[in-house]
């Protein structure tokens, strides 16, 4: 019986090939979609899953107001202090583990190499909180030692060609910490490289001891390292945070009560705990954690939850076509079901003969499916900044939730489509009285859906599409072009390198000028009384000229002035703004919470306001101090069209000057595009799922449509027998179709409207909606289903009427 099933099953797919191909490719491009998003998704949920003490592993938080009149954030890191005075509180507590770096990075050399590796500090029991295996070493005194060293796999293989190094030296001959230590770091172990999905990746690992030789911190107002811990089984998350409570509030009472009467408030600080498996989704890396917290690849829930939601989409589409063509062609079945109904067959059999046609139909689609995602998957991997392999998901999990998947589509494409055909009448479908066209309120409503999805997309698109055009495009206030930035890095002598460093380059034809800049948290400022947050930027006298930022009132920083470097400032516009100062210039300006004493600056210049930030936040209050010894980024301006000689020039001077130094170089212009890296990846995937939808619904559309001509051959033939035009047989054909695609644009526009209204509102800077996008799209869905519908319908118009009424 099941091979008799499975023999017409196939005859009858073969039998229809135009429609068993919409199918069939419709079908393989949604899977392909849906099992892509759900790998992704698998893969955003499964980070830090591998760390043996989950669930219990948590990390410390810190919610606090970082200014007067600020809102309170939220920070996934906390001080130095904060870890081993918990622990020693709080008997839920069961290990705790500080970390921190994640973007700190030295230069680590041998006897013969030197690479600027990525460090973590961390304390003697990392290895007990944290699944990482060692390949070489005893994980149990690996970080004892002060000049104890833990070096990642990969790292061993690029310094030595072995992971078997256990005992060979480091050296760090330009941190801070390693000068006062005075003697060589040994290699201690061996650790794997951490897995991709894990949110602390590391290439050396040095004890928090080592660290506090250049840095103890004591202030519990920080939260810029990530502080770990292991609670006891079952503890109590509530209670333990109201602890944290009390016991800031006991050990911090002093450095509270000296905050409150110098900066005249409370930072209202509060402790929380987040399970390590809900870090990558959730990261906290605003403001003060963004550096050191320890964590790294970090990611939003709402990129997979879009994802998934397109991918499902996309496959409804799908479904929708394999569910109207599989109805529509009941009249070329009827006779077919009315016989099988007359000899015998009841309802149940019938079903499950569709059933299995669904079955066969898309277990076609699923291998074809498969197939695609093992050639698409490196193309894959760049729009994710992924790394799957095929051969990694070809597990038993994996399996299961292959099958799962596949009965879920079989149910959701044949089922309708099975219960609607197995109830035809035997006496309609004998004597030709079962008809499609007409008022099919259901086939027309599902062609109306799908349309709607894929105009949907579209809109979004599109808008996606202006708003990174308009980013890309928009005028920063400076020009970012023919700059080269690069770093004095370690613990060097910043004046004189910095000073060499730019006579010297002065010297090259293919260099125009040298400025320093250094980026600053933001600091409290009071102007007659009114205190606000302001962002602080300190450049040399070279900065401004060579980035092409106007000043509009008074001077920019000079040596000619000696004061400048101590006593001025410069500020943008809406600083200006903010105080509501009519006459800046001269005015005096108090800087707080800075490591000195208060101090007051004068404005000696205002320029126009340029974006030093993303474009998803608006320009904020800005004062600019002057550098007294050149650090932080090195602006290197070239000549147009002499960049390569820059590149060559700027490495050889930086390697004379610093021969043991990693030289490495940015742009400035390609540093501003990777703040929008993930919308530009967003991007291209938004457009490959609308040109999918798109050609999924041209798919069903061009089944339908030509499933309505052939039912309506004969009429067709006396219409042009009685003298019908070609323009009026095309006109009868593609106006039906395109009042469908006009009610789903009705239906998509206002809805694709608001959600795109709602994701502007994440940038500062964006484009207006305008009414004529939503023509726009309008246009191009008409336009599409006109040339989808016309192609058959032309075809059908032009035919001989004698062939379609010989019959008669």
């Amino acid at each position: 019986m099941f091979k008799n099933y499975l023999k017409i099953a196939w005859r009858n797919l073969w039998n229809n090939k135009f429609y068993s191909l919409i199918n069939i490719v419709g079908m393989a491009l949604a899977i392909t979609c849906l099992l892509f998003a759900i790998i992704y998704w698998n893969d955003e949920h499964s980070f830090d899953d591998f760390h043996t003490n989950n669930p219990n592993l948590y990390r410390i938080t810190t919610n606090m107001v970082e200014h007067k009149g600020a809102i309170a954030k939220t920070f996934g890191g906390t001080g130095q202090v904060q870890g081993k005075t918990f622990k020693e509180a709080i008997p839920e507590i069961k290990e705790y583990a500080r970390v921190m770096g994640g973007k700190i990075f030295n230069e680590v050399s041998t006897e013969d190499k030197i690479l600027k590796l990525n460090i973590l500090f961390v304390d003697t029991n990392f290895f007990d909180v944290f699944t990482f295996p060692l390949l070489h070493g005893d994980v149990n005194t690996a970080l004892d030692e002060v000049n104890s060293a833990v070096i990642s796999e990969s790292t061993a293989i690029r310094l030595f060609n072995s992971t078997d190094v256990v005992g060979k030296v480091l050296q760090m001959k330009n941190d801070p910490a390693y000068q006062r230590l005075k003697k060589p770091l040994i290699i201690s172990a061996v650790a794997k490289d951490a897995p991709k999905n894990s949110s602390i990746q590391f290439e050396i690992l040095l004890p928090f001891s080592f660290l506090e030789l250049a840095f103890i911190d004591t202030n519990w107002m920080n939260a810029y390292l990530g502080t770990f811990v292991v609670l006891e089984p079952p503890a109590d998350v509530t209670a333990i945070k109201e602890k944290f409570g009390r016991i800031f509030a006991i050990h911090a009472k002093d450095q509270v009560e000296q905050k409150l009467a110098r900066y005249g408030f409370d930072s209202e600080i509060n402790y929380g705990l987040q399970n390590i498996l809900d870090i990558h989704l959730d990261p906290l890396t605003e403001g003060r954690g963004n550096n050191e917290s320890g964590v790294v690849n970090t990611s939003n829930s709402l990129y997979s939850i879009v994802f998934i939601a397109i991918a499902l989409l996309i496959l409804i589409m799908g479904a929708i076509n394999f569910i109207n063509i599989s109805i529509a062609s009941a009249i070329k079945r009827a006779k077919e079901i009315g016989i099988r109904k007359i000899t015998g067959g009841n309802k149940t059999q019938i079903i499950f003969q569709f059933l299995m046609e669904s079955g066969l139909l898309c277990g076609i689609s699923f291998l074809l499916s498969l197939l695609s995602i093992k050639l698409l998957l490196p193309f894959f991997n760049s729009l994710t900044a992924k790394h799957f392999a095929f051969a990694e998901m070809l597990n038993f999990q994996s399996g299961i939730s292959l099958v799962f998947i596949f009965g879920c589509i079989i149910l959701i494409t044949g089922l309708y489509p099975a219960f609607v055909l197995s109830k035809v009448k035997p006496s309609e479908a004998l004597y030709n009285k079962l008809k499609w066209s007409g008022k099919n309120f259901a086939g027309r409503g599902l062609v109306v859906f799908q349309f709607s999805l894929g105009i949907f997309l579209l809109i979004a698109a599109i808008v996606f599409h202006s708003q990174m055009d308009y980013i890309r495009t928009k005028d920063l206030g400076y020009n970012p072009n023919q700059i080269i930035t690069t770093t004095i890095s370690g613990n060097r002598d910043f004046a004189d390198i910095g000073k060499v460093l730019k006579e010297e380059l002065s010297k090259e034809l293919s260099i125009a000028s040298v400025s320093y800049a250094h980026n600053h948290f933001s600091e409290g400022v009071i102007v007659n009384n009114k205190q606000i947050e302001a962002s602080l930027l300190r450049i040399d006298e070279n900065y401004l000229p060579d980035v092409e930022i106007p000043i509009l009132v008074g001077r920019n920083f000079s040596s000619d002035f000696p004061t400048d470097a101590s006593n001025s400032i410069i500020v943008n516009e809406t600083f200006v703004k903010e105080f509501n100062l009519l006459h800046p210039i001269g005015e005096s300006v108090k800087l707080i919470e800075n490591d000195e004493d208060d101090q007051k600056k004068t404005i000696i210049g205002v320029v126009k306001d340029f974006h030093f930030g993303s474009l998803r936040e608006p320009i904020k209050p800005m004062f600019i101090s002057m550098i007294q010894e050149p650090y932080g980024n090195i602006l290197v301006k070239f000549e147009k069209s002499k960049q390569q000689e820059a590149i060559l020039a700027l490495e050889r001077v930086y390697k004379a000057i610093m021969p043991n130094a990693v030289f490495a170089y940015n742009f400035l212009d390609e540093q501003n595009a990777k703040q929008y890296k993930q919308e530009q990846q967003w991007q291209k995937l938004v457009n490959i799922a609308t040109l999918l939808s798109l050609i999924i619904c041209c798919f069903g559309l061009l089944g339908m449509a030509r499933l309505s001509i052939n039912q309506r051959v004969k009429e067709i033939g006396v219409r042009k027998v009685l003298g019908a035009t070609v323009s009026q047989i095309l006109a009868l054909h593609t106006t039906n179709f395109l009042k469908l695609i006009l009610i789903a644009f009705v239906i998509a526009a206002p809805i694709a409207w608001l959600t795109a209204d709602y994701w502007l509102q994440n940038f500062a800077y964006r484009i207006e909606l305008s009414f004529w996008l939503l023509v726009f799209a309008g246009a191009i869905s008409l336009l599409i289903g006109t040339l989808t519908v016309s192609f058959l319908a032309l075809k059908a118009a032009m035919s001989n009427p004698v062939k379609s009424l010989r019959t008669e």
